[in-house]
């Protein structure tokens, strides 16, 4: 072993210019590598979460009953596809709208619960049933 090392070093004394080229072409290639393997398990993290959190929005209409909602509910319940639906009443949307935009306050001025519509957020089991 201590062969090897006074071999490197007689090589690395007669060629100082290639030494230090080869370990910066070295260093560069294993920075650049770790950069995308990085990378890429970033991405992979960003897209499962996506993934896993696949949701649907579905606007109701102002005269639409209580009624109707709860049968819509019921009715997406029983496909078993559906994981989670959440009813969101205009004066919950005006909430949300508000905690959205409360650093723009004139997008806040003129928006009154009224204008906002009700909604239905459906959250399912698996990306590929929506």
């Amino acid at each position: 072993m201590k062969q090897h090392w006074r071999t490197t070093w007689t090589h690395m004394r007669r060629s100082p210019y290639q030494s230090l080229a080869a370990v910066l072409i070295m260093f560069l290639t294993f920075f650049i590598s770790t950069v995308f393997v990085l990378t890429a398990g970033g991405f992979q993290i960003v897209l499962h979460y996506f993934e896993t959190r696949p949701q649907v929005t579905a606007f109701l209409k102002d005269e639409t009953t209580s009624s109707q909602i709860d049968f819509l509910q019921a009715e997406l319940a029983q496909t078993g596809k559906v994981k989670e639906t959440k009813y969101i009443s205009k004066e919950e949307a005006l909430v949300i709208y508000k905690e959205q935009n409360k650093n723009d306050p004139l997008l806040l001025e003129m928006v009154t619960a009224s204008i906002l519509p009700a909604s239905i957020e459906v959250s399912t089991n698996d990306l590929n049933m929506v």
